[in-house]
């Protein structure tokens, strides 16, 4: 039982780093991006960038929030198994 608590844990660590990593480098993603509405030649051009920005912000948002709920229930789903308790 021991043994399989480990890897468990140790699985859900590694997943969770992936997923920051993959978030980080999306949030420097981010930041490029943002520096880039600056360069609108136009009102049209400029509102058009911050549209986009905002949408890739929201979008990304949702996929965090949604790996990291995916996550949990796979670790909970683990660990109740575990145990032998169903839910």
């Amino acid at each position: 039982m021991q043994h399989r608590w480990e890897e468990a844990m140790t699985d859900m660590f590694k997943r969770q780093r992936d997923l920051v990593d993959a978030h980080y480098a999306a949030g420097l993603q981010s930041l490029e991006d943002l520096f880039r509405v600056g360069d609108a030649k136009s009102p049209q051009e400029y509102q058009e960038k911050v549209l986009e920005l905002y949408r890739k912000s929201f979008e990304s948002f949702r996929a965090l929030s949604e790996s990291q709920l995916r996550e949990f229930k796979a670790v909970a789903d683990q660990l109740l198994a575990m145990t032998g308790k169903t839910h």
